[in-house]
């Protein structure tokens, strides 16, 4: 026994000595494909989150699987200037959400929420189809590629307390958009603006740091807004298009045969995102006088009163945009006013 314990130990040992190093755990491979890291602040179960997973699977598929596509929603990347920034700085790649958001990196997109631009969503969408290309162009001259448009939808105000005539709004602390033309609207509304990020508005409200905030009514009811203001204005005094959009120091990072189809299918994806969004605001809209909110459609008068208060932002927008700004506000306005026309 204590013979061959001793061959059996020597055995063992020469054939570790024999063994390759590293043999019984090879390193795992390393991910060749190109990381594509889009960040949102849609909420879980949003058309806009399930839209853009959707997205990222047509993106995979189209390029070969040579990109490997992934979404951050829920605003776990911050808020959406700060995820326009990352994407600028390299920390992420694509950005997905509201006109808004991309405006401190390119202002002219301002015009497109200048407020009561556009009456209806069929307005909005011949209008934003006829200056697209224009919106290409601004944006790949900030460095960014547009890759579809969608909708977050018309803003009107959540608030804590009632608001049904204008005098309701003096001194009313609503959170704007960082954002010069929401801030200096609630100005002129007689409100006082308190610029926040998205992720701050919940806790604000919560706390009475703000008592009314403004957003599409399926955005305010994901983010559970409608928990501490108990009161919904159908104001519309908003439409607010949705971009999706990548760096380009992503995009010439990719070979040219990726490249030409990385966007195949996305249109298509972004127009079913726009309908499901607008069947959500509706249903949402149907669901709140259930869960205890007071929706009110907004006084013509009041309407009236809001859209004379809002007017000069157009022509303060014009005088201080720069030239390519004023071209897009033109393009938009003459859009507006042959489609009018024809109605």
């Amino acid at each position: 026994m204590k013979s061959g314990g001793c061959c059996g130990a020597g055995l063992v040992a020469a054939a570790l000595a024999l063994a390759p190093a590293g043999a019984a755990a090879p390193p795992p491979e390393k991910d060749a494909r190109i990381p594509l890291r889009i960040a949102t602040v849609a909420t879980e179960g949003s058309p806009w989150l399930l839209g853009l997973q959707e997205i990222c699977v047509h993106m995979e598929k189209s390029t070969g699987d040579k990109v490997r596509c992934r979404v951050f929603g829920g605003a776990i990347r911050g808020d959406e200037i700060g995820q326009v920034k990352a994407m600028q700085d390299g920390v992420l790649e694509g950005f997905a959400g509201s006109v808004g958001g991309l405006v401190p990196a390119v202002p002219e997109l301002a015009v497109l929420e200048l407020p009561f631009l556009f009456e209806t969503e069929e307005e909005a969408d011949h209008v934003l189809d006829a200056v697209r290309p224009r919106i290409v162009a601004l944006l790949r001259k900030r460095g960014m590629r547009f890759m579809a448009m969608s909708e977050v939808g018309f803003r009107s105000l959540a608030s804590t307390r009632p608001v049904q005539k204008l005098g309701d709004l003096a001194g009313l602390r609503v959170r704007s958009m960082e954002n010069p033309v929401h801030a200096d609207m609630w100005k002129r509304f007689g409100a006082e603006p308190v610029q926040l990020g998205i992720t701050h508005v919940l806790g604000a409200l919560e706390e009475g740091r703000v008592q009314g905030a403004d957003h599409a009514p399926s955005y305010a009811f994901g983010a559970s807004w409608f928990q501490p203001a108990r009161h919904f204005l159908l104001t519309r005094h908003m439409y607010q298009p949705g971009l999706f959009v990548v760096s380009a120091r992503f995009f010439e990072r990719l070979p040219k045969t990726v490249q030409k189809h990385l966007s195949d299918g996305i249109a298509e994806v972004a127009q079913t995102m726009r309908v499901r969004v607008r069947a959500l605001n509706r249903e949402v809209l149907g669901m709140l006088p259930g869960a205890g909110v007071v929706v009110r459609p907004v006084d013509p008068a009041l309407r009236e009163q809001l859209t004379l208060r809002a007017r000069p932002l157009r022509e303060q927008f014009r005088k201080g945009q720069s030239r390519a700004g004023r071209e897009l506000l033109e393009a938009v306005e003459a859009e507006l006013a042959r489609l009018r026309l024809r109605h």
